[in-house]
């Protein structure tokens, strides 16, 4: 009764994944905040952001969600919090 088929045990965490990786970017979750002053504001203070240089981790993360949200590190200078946004990438089209 406990046989389970480890080729469908790892289809199955390999759909739910993916299907997570849709349902966070279908609701936006993590990506960039609009306010008054700016296009990309801090989560806490509405300050805007400022990018920094990624991490290695950050690349790791970006081939993990299989590049889907192309993340980009930033701070804050006003309250020093730091993490990853991301945006809608820019088309070059007017």
């Amino acid at each position: 009764m406990n046989n389970l088929d480890p080729f469908l045990c790892i289809t199955l965490v390999f759909i739910a994944y993916f299907i997570l990786l849709i349902i966070i970017k279908k609701f936006n979750i993590g990506k960039k905040i609009s306010c008054k002053n700016c296009d990309n504001c801090c989560p806490y203070c509405e300050e805007a952001l400022e990018r920094i240089k990624r991490l290695k981790k950050d690349y790791l993360f970006n081939y993990l969600t299989f590049q889907m949200f192309d993340f980009k590190r930033y701070k804050c200078m006003n309250c020093a919090w730091e993490g990853l946004k991301w945006g809608k990438p820019f088309s070059g089209n007017f």
